[in-house]
């Protein structure tokens, strides 16, 4: 499975960044939930990211069908038609749903979040893709030129602040919040554990960022 496409997209970075979003969600997963099932809703024909995690069971909620499934246990549903999640309560110890929930209508939301908080008994990951501004990239130019890292705090501030993406995700976080009574964590990374790093390499700059909303139903 890891030399097939790990996206259904065909862009030039798709296969880049569906690795990326992999290792971070990976990353943010404990060791302690990983003797129990994990469940990636939204995971595409070509389940990159079950592939290459540790877990003792592997779960996976998908409209289409897989190119391959190895150890993974399939379930070909459409949750924007039928929310519900086939499985009993507390069944899962971590789930993931990458580059799905927030494009999802506000009612399935609703009852997406509600199904997530009845079958996971851990730590649940909803993410997707932000994209980068250009006036940023300008920015972070000027801070190296006058080696001034402020400048693009500043402006790393500013574009947090007006970003439509970012405030999807604040939105989200809210809803989760609103919906289950567990607080969550805006997640909007740049690079490894930490959300500001300077200076950067540049040919990071043009690539979009990563962003998503982490909770645990525990706390």
């Amino acid at each position: 499975m890891a030399h097939q496409r790990v996206t259904r997209g065909t862009g030039l970075l798709e296969g880049f960044l569906a690795r990326a979003r992999a290792r971070r969600a990976d990353a943010l997963i404990s060791s302690d939930l990983r003797g129990g099932r994990i469940l990636d809703i939204g995971c595409g024909s070509t389940p990159y990211f079950l592939a290459h995690t540790s877990f003792k069971e592997k779960f996976a909620i998908d409209q289409s069908h897989p190119a391959e499934a190895g150890d993974i246990r399939w379930h070909a549903l459409d949750l924007n038609r039928s929310p519900e999640i086939p499985f009993e309560d507390g069944f899962f110890a971590a789930a993931v749903e990458r580059g799905v929930f927030h494009v999802l209508p506000r009612e399935v939301k609703l009852k997406n979040l509600s199904e997530l908080e009845r079958t996971c008994s851990g730590k649940v990951i909803l993410g997707h893709m932000t994209n980068a501004r250009p006036y940023l990239i300008k920015r972070w130019i000027q801070s190296k030129r006058r080696s001034d890292r402020r400048i693009w705090e500043d402006a790393h501030t500013t574009y947090r602040a007006i970003d439509p993406q970012h405030n999807s995700l604040v939105k989200i976080a809210k809803l989760v919040e609103e919906v289950t009574g567990h607080p969550a964590r805006v997640l909007y990374y740049f690079d490894g554990d930490q959300e500001l790093s300077w200076p950067k390499p540049r040919r990071r700059m043009l690539l979009p960022y990563l962003g998503g909303v982490m909770y645990d139903t525990r706390t």
